[in-house]
């Protein structure tokens, strides 16, 4: 063992200008020595740790590299490497659910108590256990499918997250609950993001195939120390974003909002320091509507406060019920599942403070549907002249902020007809209806 080892190393004064001189040309050894020196106390520091630890001697996995390294290359070769842009290809970023849930990053699930956070992520697992357009999740566009390792350090598995993902239509083939991992020959522990535990996750992913979803229900798990400072959360959260992009996999992960959040930017509405909302690349926030139910019967909505690799537009209208579902031995056990209730257009911010504010009225939902459907039936034959289709939207009772707000929805191309020049008149048309 390296701590138990004597290793005389010989002592050399590097401050002598003639030493220097002769030492230009030359392997700086002097430096080699010291950094043997400090990777030995290094070593016999970890060496220390695990015996305090497991009471017994205990060898890490040391790197397999010689203690010297004589290649003077290795020391003199510090040159900046650089990559030119025009030699590299845009990255094409995958997603679990589009625009929603992106691979390779973590995800945030924020919010308040009770406000359906475990029941969301239960609908999520169904939808990427089955994936299509499942309805699990309220966007027709197909998903992605694969496994999903679920990791708890709240709710118990099988009393409380089993009858949700029941209850939500998740293919329970596909879905795989981390229970612990055993230390030694009796003690079962909580999986960490070490590197041993990494290695075990890594071989257990092998072993099942594509997974597309992992899930920390408790966002501290990932944080060493006191989750109250700024560095821990940073440095917590930069690990799971490794985890993901090693995995190629979305990960997702529930932290709690401020108690007093109510009229808060959605971003500031997290409980923590700053790095809570600076280090995960995609937060999702679920607030109570004040006002609700609305009389689409929804009473809260889902909204994306970040979202670096995905537009921003938009959030779900969803309540949570109460269900029974039936044991395999006729048994019944009741529990609760999110139902989405619409899609609802705008700025997040607004959307959250229209909720908040009692101003959320089911009408907003109705009428921005009625303009979806009104503009889809006016373009169905291919394009009309912008006056046309401005008169027509008119007449059908659209008004004019729900025929803006339709047409973004819709993403409609707006172009100038050709043959007759300048005065050529303007058109709309659905997307690909667009004359060649």
């Amino acid at each position: 063992m390296f701590s138990k080892q004597i290793m005389n190393l010989p002592f050399v004064d590097t401050t002598t200008a003639e030493y220097r001189e002769q030492q230009k040309d030359k392997p700086n050894y002097a430096q080699m020595i010291e950094d043997a020196r400090k990777e030995m106390e290094k070593r016999a520091a970890a060496e220390a740790r695990h015996e305090a630890i497991y009471g017994e001697m205990y060898k890490p996995p040391f790197p397999s590299e010689p203690l010297f390294n004589f290649n003077p290359g290795h020391y003199r070769d510090k040159s900046l490497q650089a990559v030119t842009a025009s030699s590299m290809e845009p990255e094409i970023i995958e997603e679990v659910l589009p625009d929603w849930l992106p691979k390779n990053v973590h995800t945030l699930l924020s919010g308040a108590s009770a406000i359906g956070k475990s029941q969301i992520l239960a609908s999520v697992v169904a939808r990427a256990t089955n994936g299509g357009s499942h309805p699990s999740w309220p966007d027709a566009s197909p998903s992605m499918c694969g496994h999903v390792i679920f990791i708890s350090s709240e709710d118990d598995f099988a009393s409380v997250i089993l009858p949700r993902l029941v209850a939500a239509g998740a293919n329970l083939e596909k879905v795989h609950f981390i229970t612990g991992v055993r230390r030694n020959s009796h003690d079962v522990d909580t999986l960490g993001l070490g590197q041993e535990d990494i290695k075990r996750l890594s071989d257990f992913k092998q072993s099942i195939g594509s997974v597309a979803l992992m899930i920390f229900e408790i966002a501290t798990m990932a944080i060493h120390g006191d989750s109250r400072n700024n560095q821990n959360v940073q440095t917590g959260f930069a690990k799971l974003d490794e985890l993901a992009k090693r995995f190629n996999c979305a990960i997702i992960s529930i932290a709690p909002s401020t108690r007093y959040s109510k009229g808060k930017d959605p971003l500031s509405r997290l409980a923590g320091p700053r790095a809570v909302t600076t280090a995960p690349r995609s937060i999702w926030l679920a607030v109570k509507i004040e006002a609700g139910p609305t009389d689409e019967g929804a009473t809260h909505i889902l909204v994306r406060s970040k979202a670096s690799a995905a537009k921003l537009e938009g959030g779900y209208l969803y309540s949570i019920e109460g269900v029974d579902i039936t044991r395999s031995d006729g048994a019944i056990i009741n529990t609760s599942r999110i139902v989405w209730r619409g899609y609802i257009p705008g700025d997040p911010a607004d959307i959250v403070k229209r909720a908040e504010s009692g101003k959320m009225a089911a009408k907003t939902v109705n009428s921005i549907g009625d303009a979806l459907n009104c503009i889809r039936d006016i373009l169905r034959n291919g394009h009309i002249i912008s006056t046309e289709f401005n008169r027509k939207v008119a007449e059908a009772g659209i008004t004019t902020r729900d025929r803006d707000q339709a047409k973004k929805i819709l993403e409609l191309a707006h172009f100038k007809l050709k043959g007759e020049g300048k005065a050529s008149p303007w058109a709309w048309c659905l997307p690909g209806d667009e004359p060649t």
